[in-house]
């Protein structure tokens, strides 16, 4: 009997002392290691600012006969558009487009992409123009203009765990699609 009460001590020593260490080196451990719920960055979108249009070129057909003429206008430019983020504050270690573009398309409702290239030889028309008018047409891409705030979160990695988050508000352009936009004035 007296030998198993030695076992129970030895056993509740180890167990103490085992304790011990794992609380020494949970205080000892960084702070990156503790439990985080939240995006490492995020874009919150405060305003829709509506759909614009980001044009790659531009042309203009005036009519001036007496009589209404059809118009056509063919796309001569392939050009990239990309996501781009404009605020006042720089964002340490710059801004993730797809974070941008994620919260957009979330929030207002609309596929956006990272970036689109157009194409060459898209045609729009033929538009009848009015004698005396002017047809307008800008090739490029449509996007969505937003508000908000890009936040960046540093203590995600082990490397950057001492440094604040980064905050900046801003405005974003997120492109959805190629195509002209056409009028007449």
């Amino acid at each position: 009997m007296r030998n198993n009460s030695k076992g129970r001590r030895r056993i509740l020593v180890v167990a103490l002392t085992m304790g011990v260490a794992a609380a020494v080196g949970a205080v000892a451990a960084p702070t990156a290691s503790a439990h985080h719920t939240g995006p490492c960055e995020t874009y919150t979108v405060a305003r829709d600012l509506g759909r614009i249009h980001n044009a790659v070129e531009s042309r203009a057909v005036e009519n001036n006969t007496t009589s209404t003429i059809p118009v056509t206008f063919t796309s001569t430019v392939a050009s990239t558009v990309t996501t781009t983020f404009s605020a006042s504050a720089s964002i340490s270690g710059g801004v993730n487009v797809s974070v941008i573009n994620l919260s957009v398309s979330a929030t207002v409702g609309v596929t956006t992409t990272n970036s689109v290239t157009t194409s060459i030889g898209v045609n729009v028309g033929p538009v009848q123009v009015a004698p005396g008018m002017t047809l307008f047409g800008d090739w490029g891409v449509f996007g969505q203009l937003t508000e908000g705030t890009y936040w960046k979160m540093f203590a995600c990695s082990l490397a950057g765990h001492t440094r604040p988050p980064s905050q900046a508000y801003g405005t974003a352009f997120s492109p959805i699609a190629q195509g002209w936009k056409v009028w007449q004035a």
